[in-house]
């Protein structure tokens, strides 16, 4: 059983040493990807408890007496190295301890997300635990497991390498420590706690932040196709282009054995000198470990492939085009569509029993397997999934008197959920980073679906403990390639300032308010004398069309969007540090922010149009310099109004995609223009009628089908239509305002730090009413128009 943030406070305290060492097999340090076991056999006399605490450099599986316990450690940074604790209930007699550990590097290679020093693992144990099981202590053996070998990523190319398994090489009962070619494991270096004084920069533990990812194994899927598979490529290469997926092909009286299997209801036999490519469709985005158990089949061949959707086309031959940017259209169509994905192969060697499963988890909604028996049939005894995510509660619920938006709600959850695991990602299937933007957005829909806000917490620290000399955070982190954020790091301000009011955690704020000054400071540093923000380089965004971005007559990248950006931040830091007792910073920022607009507006104002242009000689117009124009909050009343009537109104502007959508819907709220909010949901909506079953990272064509930030409808939803707001930090009171606009009714439920809130309302006579549902200890107000309703704990009528 995991156990959290209570681990011996010695193991915990800054500059200290653990009693114990890092164990490797070698004390020399080398390039050479591996996976390697180490064991620890043990016997105690009694029946005993005994706390654990564990980590690996890059990852390990924990066993005790052949049943996995754990997996880990929890993504970080080598000065933020996680260890897990575990809870080992111990009878009297003979036990065994053993990790499976993998090191791939830059050779394999590693996911971008994982950031590593060497190969190394270390357990620490309580009480009598500690000389019992203490590596560099207690004696451990250690092996190096033959029959991996790694395989191009494909179009995965932030996810590391893939899996062959080759099963006549294979090191089989390893988890309960058979075999032999057992060494001394030796150590390799001390273990220490974060912010060890006099010790290298690598590998400062410090307790696991979250709780343990889920690992179900799950019976899941739909058999689309069975069809023989002579004319499929069976070469090194397993990304060489194939044949459609043609229903004439399906060989109808194998689907029922194949489903069959894939329900767990029976086994399935693959004659001997067989081709067969199976289509399963999981039937939702699925993030899983797949777990195959095979009998027989000596020198057959199993290639498990995933994709995220069927491409309509191949990209042409010569052509420059990318797998990823083919159109998908219906992606519950499979019928003359091509499949290409990322892939791990097992290699039975004949053997009973044998469970074939890859080291890290995959990702996607469809699943291809493709066999080659040899001269030996091949029976496969069980197919399933673990699946594995962050292990939160969705509480979100929305629904109205237009049914299309209750129908968004479930892709929107399914697609945070799947990008959230020990850190949140960007998308499972192609990157698996953690970028502010993405994190941003993310963190909002979790506070409005979740009381369980650990995971945004870690974000913001972790993108806090990536910034540089600069002052900037990175764009993406934990991330073993860097890469440097401008407008990253001040999204990264408008999540602290988010964190305080929908979670509160004061201390943990105020923390983080060197790291929002510095940001700040560093991008003050950026304005030119006229007083707008110039960069040497194009800014790398992401997130906006790249005709926003123009160079100006000094040689540097300047937009009214980028100075618009900065005065945003400016607020948000400048509304923290009045909550945390700061004035007199508050008022250096917002006098900061004032002279910024007011530069935006000297330079970058169209007096004859009533809006911003993106660049000096007013060739470029966004609704984005207008979004965020009102978002900073430092207009005169009555250029805003000429802003917020351009923004809905005027033709030409860049628009918008889903990301950054955010922001629009945000104004549109505060404008109450709730028509125009549901009229921006088309992309949602598009989503839905292709059949994604989670939402796209941009309007078709897109390259992923699974991107967490356009998650935030549902925030929207709760706190943009139905109102429901933090009125002071910590949501200590709560406002609610709902603008329902054209629709006759909405309701829904919105977490809070004490529970749940509850809310219907509805259009009767021209008069708001409805009924609030507060958890018990919560206060605050219901605003309509005029009207101001103070809210108890419980229900009431309105």
């Amino acid at each position: 059983m995991r156990k959290m943030l209570d681990a011996d406070p010695f193991l915990t305290a800054p500059h200290q040493k653990w009693p114990v060492k890092w164990i490797s097999e070698s004390r020399a340090f080398d390039l050479t990807p591996r996976v390697v076991a180490f064991r620890r056999k043990f016997s105690i006399e009694s029946q005993v408890t005994v706390t654990i605490h564990v980590s690996a450099d890059e990852r390990y599986e924990l066993f005790l007496d052949g049943q996995r316990i754990g997996r880990g450690p929890e993504r970080g940074d080598p000065e933020n190295w996680f260890f897990e604790s575990y809870e080992l209930d111990l009878t009297s007699g003979a036990h065994l301890l053993v990790a499976r550990t993998w090191w791939l590097g830059t050779q394999a290679p590693s996911p971008y997300a994982q950031m590593t020093v060497r190969h190394g693992f270390v357990l620490a144990a309580d009480g009598i635990g500690l000389d019992l099981l203490g590596t560099g202590m207690a004696h451990w053996d250690c092996k190096r497991l033959s029959g991996y070998k790694w395989l191009p990523y494909g179009q995965a190319w932030g996810c590391g390498a893939k899996l062959r398994i080759r099963g006549d090489q294979f090191d089989w009962g390893w988890e309960t420590g058979e075999g032999d070619s057992w060494e001394t494991a030796m150590p390799v270096a001390d273990a220490v706690t974060f912010r060890a004084n006099d010790e290298p920069r690598n590998w400062w533990l410090r307790p696991a932040v979250l709780p343990a990812m889920l690992d179900e194994p799950t019976q899941l899927g739909t058999i689309r196709l069975v069809s023989d598979a002579a004319e499929f490529p069976f070469h090194d290469d397993p990304y060489k282009p194939q044949p459609p997926v043609r229903a004439a092909d399906n060989l109808r009286d194998d689907m029922a054995k194949w489903q069959a299997l894939l329900n767990g209801k029976a086994s399935l036999v693959v004659p001997a000198n067989t081709m067969r490519r199976i289509l399963i469709d999981l039937d939702d985005y699925t993030c899983a470990y797949p777990e195959i158990v095979t009998s027989g089949g000596k020198d057959a061949l199993i290639r498990v492939s995933w994709a995220e959707s069927l491409v309509d086309r191949l990209p042409r031959v010569g052509s420059h085009e990318w797998i990823g940017t083919m159109p998908k259209s219906d992606r519950n169509a499979v019928e003359g569509k091509y499949f290409n994905g990322t892939t791990d192969e097992f290699l039975p060697d004949g053997g009973n029993g044998r469970r074939f499963d890859t080291l890290w988890w995959e990702a996607g909604r469809y699943v291809q397997i493709l066999i080659r028996t040899g001269d030996e049939p091949l029976t496969l005894k069980s197919l399933c999934w673990r699946v594995t995510r962050y292990p939160s509660q969705n509480l979100a619920e929305f629904d109205a008197s237009d049914a299309s938006l209750r129908l968004l709600v479930v892709p929107a959850i399914r697609a945070l959920q799947d990008c959230s695991h020990e850190t949140f990602v960007d998308c499972p299937f192609y990157e698996q980073l953690m970028y502010v933007q993405d994190a941003r957005l993310e963190s909002l829909t979790t506070y409005v679906s979740s009381v369980d806000a650990r995971l945004p917490k870690k974000a913001i620290e972790m993108l806090d403990r990536s910034r540089d000399v600069s002052g900037y955070t990175q764009s993406r982190y934990p991330c073993r390639v860097s890469q440097r954020g401008w407008s990253f790091s001040l999204y990264w301000v408008g999540m602290v300032h988010e964190y305080l009011m929908w979670r509160g955690d004061i201390a943990f704020v105020k923390a983080r308010m060197p790291g929002v000054r510095s940001a700040l400071d560093a991008a003050l540093a950026d304005l030119i004398d006229s007083g707008v923000v110039s960069l040497p380089n194009r800014p790398d965004c992401g997130w906006i069309d790249s005709t926003v971005w123009t160079g100006s007559a000094e040689g540097g990248w300047e937009s009214s969007v980028l100075t618009l950006l900065l005065a945003c931040a400016l607020r948000d830091a400048e509304l923290v540090e009045i909550a945390i007792g700061e004035p007199e910073l508050a008022a250096r920022w917002a006098r900061k922010r004032a002279q910024v607009v007011n530069a935006t507006l000297r330079l970058f104002w169209h007096e004859d149009r009533g809006i911003f242009s993106d660049d000096r000689g007013g060739k470029h117009f966004s609704e984005h310099a207008q979004i965020l124009a009102l978002l900073s909050d430092g207009l005169p009343v009555d250029k805003a109004n000429r802003v917020a009537a351009g923004l809905t109104n005027s033709a030409g502007l860049v628009k918008t995609t889903i990301s950054f959508r955010h922001y629009l819907l945000e104004v549109l709220a505060h404008l109450h223009r709730t028509d125009l909010l549901l009229n921006h949901l088309q992309p949602w909506k598009e989503a839905l009628a292709n059949g994604l079953r989670a939402l796209p990272e941009n309007p078709e064509p897109t390259r992923s089908d699974c991107h967490g930030w356009g998650s935030h409808i549902v925030f929207h939803f709760l706190a943009s239509i139905l109102g429901i707001r933090p009125t002071t930090t910590g949501f200590a009171t709560v406002r609610i305002e709902p603008i329902l606009g054209p629709l006759k009714w909405a309701s829904g439920t919105t977490a809070h730090p004490l529970g749940a809130i509850h809310v219907r309302f509805e259009h009767q006579k021209g008069k708001l009413t409805g009924r609030v549902v507060l958890p018990p200890g919560l206060t605050g107000q219901l605003i309509d128009g005029d009207r101001v309703v103070n809210l108890h704990p419980g229900l009431q009528e309105i």
